[in-house]
């Protein structure tokens, strides 16, 4: 599952509503794996997109506490760097969701493996399209600076997991491509917060117009969401923040 968009700022709206860097990067893919799992086949393997972003250990904008209330309808800020930490924010609760969906009873009575993948920072994409002129100058002139992977070995590399050529090791399920090598290091200490998991899990739920648990065949739940989204809003739920903080 691999859609993702950056934004300047999070002034940017869905046409539902919602905060479009956390509808289209979290929202769109938490939907999608609930509407598809009753289907999936036995021993599936479902690949999510993230990024060492995430990690506030790796990149100082990374998120230190989690709201997803707060992520769909965020205050409107002006300035750059709203947009990046919204960036960050959503790729945690990609690895977040891998989490989830992993541990849930579908996932582990049917020997699904799930697996969050982060490609690094890949040359040649067009994910900072919706940059500001000068943030695209420092991004061509970080990429020649530090270590970056090619869209081939990203694409190879999230090919191997999906097709199972490439499986990982137990107890693992982040995958970093590290110099166009696949690497299994620990998430962030928030990314492993169970109770920041459960958390997004159930307000995601909520704002997409699901029942916390997956149930029922695919093609009737996606024919009732399909056809629910195409007259109602969803309906957004509060919901409190969640940190690494104790």
């Amino acid at each position: 599952m691999n859609a993702g968009a950056q934004f300047g700022t999070t002034k940017h709206r869905a046409s539902d509503g919602f905060e479009s860097t956390f509808a289209i990067n979290h929202l769109a893919h938490y939907l999608l794996l609930r509407l598809v799992a009753p289907g999936l086949a036995k021993n599936a393997t479902i690949v999510i997109t993230t990024s060492d972003v995430h990690d506030r250990k790796q990149v100082p904008i990374g998120p230190k506490e989690l709201n997803p209330e707060a992520l769909a309808h965020p205050k409107d800020k002006g300035g750059f760097m709203p947009g990046m930490r919204a960036y960050a924010s959503s790729k945690l609760c990609n690895l977040l969701t891998a989490r989830a969906f992993e541990a849930s009873l579908n996932a582990q009575s049917n020997g699904v493996r799930v697996i969050a993948y982060n490609p690094g920072l890949t040359r040649g994409t067009s994910l900072f399209r919706e940059w500001p002129w000068w943030a695209k100058l420092m991004m061509a002139v970080a990429s020649r600076l530090r270590s970056t992977n090619t869209i081939e070995q990203a694409g190879n590399a999230i090919a191997d997991l999906g097709l199972g050529t490439i499986v990982p090791p137990y107890g693992r399920i982040y995958a970093s491509l590290v110099k166009g090598k696949l690497t299994w290091p620990d998430p962030s200490e928030l990314a492993q917060s169970d109770t920041a998991m459960r958390g997004l899990w159930v307000e995601s739920a909520q704002m997409v117009g699901l029942p916390e648990q997956v149930q029922g065949r695919v093609t009737e739940a996606f024919s009732q969401k399909m056809t629910a989204l195409r007259h109602t809003r969803d309906t957004v739920t509060a919901g409190s923040p969640y940190s690494t903080q104790r």
